[in-house]
């Protein structure tokens, strides 16, 4: 079994109000992972370019609450 090792590893962190927003402009990227704030009071919506706040059907969002 083969293993891959990641050379580079980026953070950070998105303040979000009520527009979207794009996580990564990174080409290479092999996967995000996505998590709340402790602090969060709001529900956060992750999808495709045009995600909405489950109000279209074509364009709803994950949900991720606090």
């Amino acid at each position: 079994m083969s293993q891959y090792i990641a050379q580079n590893i980026t953070t950070g962190s998105l303040v979000v109000g009520t527009t979207a927003l794009q996580l990564t402009t990174e080409p290479t990227a092999i996967k995000v992972l996505v998590k709340a704030a402790l602090a969060n009071t709001g529900i956060v919506y992750i999808g495709k370019v045009g995600v909405t706040a489950n109000t279209t059907a074509g364009t709803d969002g994950y949900e991720l609450t606090a």
